[in-house]
């Protein structure tokens, strides 16, 4: 469903997607709307490894049909290629994690947004580019009739009006995808999930291994200083994290600008990204070792080019 060329009489629509998704963002509450993120340490960084690719009966997760191994099993990593990760997976074919809920839910909550919620959210910036090009090539043709055959031009206002309708379905799919991305309660319980990540994703580099309950230690440089859990990550869970603020950021900014956030429905606050987001992306992209797609690390720009860009026509002496 996340792939470039997805077929979609083959793949689960998005409201079941989205649904799935929000069940799993409900059930991982308990853990990521905690303001002190108490229970960060329980997430194992090594989860794919030795809980997904094991079987029931050696204290895993997969089924007996192979398939929650292989989705993990072939995703890209952060910093590993295949050659790697096969010779890690039989290192550890013997090692199991214990059972744990926070650690299960919080993977399954990450594989339930890149497959539900960001998948959506590519086909409405799709759909938006789509629109945008159709709609400018209508406006081209117009412009300039003169250009066309003399066939052509004669049929040209049937032509027209043929774009123009199907000009409207576009928009009336656009609209209807708009009041699923851009739901602002939606948003926000995605947003406090991806904090926790972020903090979870930091915490695995920070050279005391203590971040959010302590200061951000910066990792020393160096391909020897990453560790081996971080390069088997999937690479989904950072790109999906930096897709979601670009998209926020240009598409639904007031909630990420709005400095607090309902934590449990309490009175109790929680920030939301203004104190790890930008932390998140510098340390990054001052240790890029870390990362090994080049494409994700210029979206790190674009998150720190839109986090600190200032129009100059909203200063008082432009």
């Amino acid at each position: 469903r996340s792939g470039m060329q997805a077929d979609a009489t083959k793949v689960v629509d998005d409201g079941f997607a989205d649904n799935l998704a929000a069940v799993w963002l409900r059930l991982s509450e308990p853990f990521t709307n905690d303001a002190q993120l108490r229970r960060i340490a329980r997430v194992d960084a090594d989860w794919v490894t030795t809980r997904a690719m094991h079987s029931a009966e050696a204290g895993g997760l997969n089924d007996a049909q192979d398939q929650i191994a292989t989705f993990w099993r072939e995703l890209t990593r952060i910093n590993a290629d295949q050659q790697r990760v096969d010779a890690y997976l039989e290192q550890h074919r013997e090692s199991s994690a214990p059972a744990g809920f926070i650690a299960d839910c919080f993977y399954a909550t990450a594989a339930a947004l890149h497959l539900g919620p960001m998948a959506t959210i590519a086909q409405y910036t799709d759909k938006l580019s789509e629109l945008a090009r159709f709609k400018r090539e209508i406006t081209r043709i117009q412009a300039a009739p003169e250009l066309l055959p003399p066939a052509q031009r004669a049929t040209l206002p049937i032509a027209v009006q043929r774009w123009n309708a199907q000009l409207v379905d576009m928009k009336r799919e656009k609209i209807a995808l708009e009041a699923q991305v851009l739901d602002p309660r939606r948003l926000s319980n995605i947003l406090v999930f991806y904090r926790f990540a972020m903090c979870f994703l930091l915490r695995m580099v920070d050279a005391h291994a203590a971040f959010p309950h302590a200061p951000f230690a910066m990792p020393a440089e160096g391909d020897a200083e990453i560790p081996d859990a971080w390069a088997m990550l999937p690479q989904f869970i950072v790109e999906d994290i930096v897709e979601f603020i670009v998209f926020l950021t240009t598409h639904a900014p007031d909630t990420l600008i709005d400095p607090t956030a309902q934590v449990g429905g309490g009175s109790e606050q929680l920030r939301t990204f203004d104190d790890v987001l930008p932390l998140f992306a510098v340390v990054f992209l001052a240790r890029p070792g870390f990362i090994r797609s080049p494409h994700l690390k210029s979206r790190l720009v674009d998150v720190l080019h839109m986090l600190t860009y200032r129009d100059p026509r909203e200063d008082d002496d432009y």
